[in-house]
């Protein structure tokens, strides 16, 4: 009766529950960066006339749709304006460029009758994803214009049928590294 509790059985069935334990407790450390960022640059068009632009950043932690990651370098030059924070509107230029140059674009039309007069909507998105660090390479100010020079770590957003492949590819990942936590 006695070798009953000292089975092999018993053994492996505690070594299992005591490393489903150990997985179930386990959290990564959080992260010391704020993470990447989702930018989006909206520009509308109405009747072939350029209307406003909209230039929109927030955090994207959980952001699984990026694939293609690159260091890119971003230069601007914009005329310094009186009263005005150049520093901010050369920022928001070189945002712009880099996702009119590399950015995912996407364009949703409209067309309206009011009045017997056809008009036409137009909205244009380029989006992407930037991630720490965001590093100044140069900033300079000389005759009335501020230059502007950067490098980021950026990924254009990927087409929509390849969201479901990078959301499974991040899950195995994310789970992959979950394990390897537990063994550090």
């Amino acid at each position: 009766m006695k070798k009953a509790l000292h089975s092999p059985l018993i053994y492996f069935s505690s070594l299992i529950l005591l490393l489903f334990l150990c997985l179930s407790c386990a959290r990564p450390y959080p992260r010391q960066s704020t993470g990447p960022f989702f930018i989006l640059l909206e520009q509308d068009n109405r009747n072939g006339i350029q209307g406003e632009s909209r230039l929109s950043m927030f955090p994207a932690p959980e952001e699984y749709r990026t694939d293609n990651w690159k260091i890119l370098t971003v230069s601007v030059s914009v005329p310094e304006q009186p009263g005005e924070d150049g520093r901010m509107l050369a920022l928001k230029t070189a945002w712009e460029r880099l996702l009119i140059e590399k950015g995912t674009r996407s364009v949703t039309g409209r067309s309206e009758s009011f009045d017997c007069h056809l008009q036409s909507r137009l909205t244009l998105r380029y989006e992407g994803v930037i991630d720490e660090p965001i590093r100044i390479v140069s900033f300079v100010r000389d005759n009335h214009h501020l230059h502007l020079s950067l490098e980021t770590k950026f990924s254009p957003l990927a087409f929509p049928e390849d969201w479901e492949k990078l959301r499974k590819n991040r899950k195995r990942k994310e789970d992959f590294k979950d394990i390897l936590s537990v063994f550090q």
